[in-house]
């Protein structure tokens, strides 16, 4: 996917690939092969090309931190990375994934229900932020999410379906985003906002 080799814990060894390898443990990784997912490591290959590389990073809504992980290794460990979930299996399962692939120095991976970890805070202002989760969640977190940003700074959301994508844009336009891409694939969609 993009610049990305994506395989699974129980292969020894990464297929023989030129891409940049990311290893995660399939059984605990939900949504790691999900249309959201593939659409946002297309962005992040995108984005590698277009911006420098990004010093914060903020992963809302982590889950297995296959983007986290696939943007401390793609930007050559230079990001700092706040990995947030609200779910506490996924902070261990991105932990873990994190030590597996080496990046670990880079990510940081917390309990939080939205912002609400003190920590998103106190790391603020990102240059990036993802936010591959649901799309009322995503609105919910608009505000924040703009606020939490570096003028300039990136913003890619996911986890939205086609007749969702209008209320979606529309609602971060609002908040003062621009758009910059829609990402597509089957019927879910992805969007890559600034602000």
């Amino acid at each position: 996917i993009g610049d990305f080799m994506i395989y699974g814990i129980h292969e020894n060894t990464c297929p023989k690939t030129k891409k940049i390898p990311v290893q995660v443990y399939a059984a605990t990784a939900f949504g790691s092969e999900h249309q959201t997912t593939k659409m946002c490591l297309t962005a992040i290959s995108e984005l590698h090309s277009l911006m420098p590389a990004p010093n914060k990073i903020l992963d809302m809504g982590t889950g297995s931190g296959i983007l986290s992980i696939a943007a401390a290794k793609i930007w050559q460990k230079t990001p700092q990375i706040i990995a947030a979930d609200i779910d506490s299996e996924s902070v261990d399962v991105t932990s873990n994934n994190a030590l597996t692939n080496d990046v670990e120095n880079n990510i940081t991976a917390i309990l939080s229900d939205g912002y609400t970890n003190p920590a998103i805070k106190t790391n603020a202002p990102y240059n990036l932020i993802f936010a591959n989760i649901l799309a009322n969640p995503l609105k919910a977190m608009s505000k924040e999410a703009y606020i939490s940003l570096t003028n300039g700074g990136c913003y890619l959301i996911s986890g939205f379906i086609d007749n969702q994508e209008e209320d979606i844009i529309k609602h971060h336009i609002k908040e003062g985003f621009k758009l910059l891409k829609t990402y597509r694939n089957e019927n879910w969609r992805a969007a890559l906002l600034q602000k």
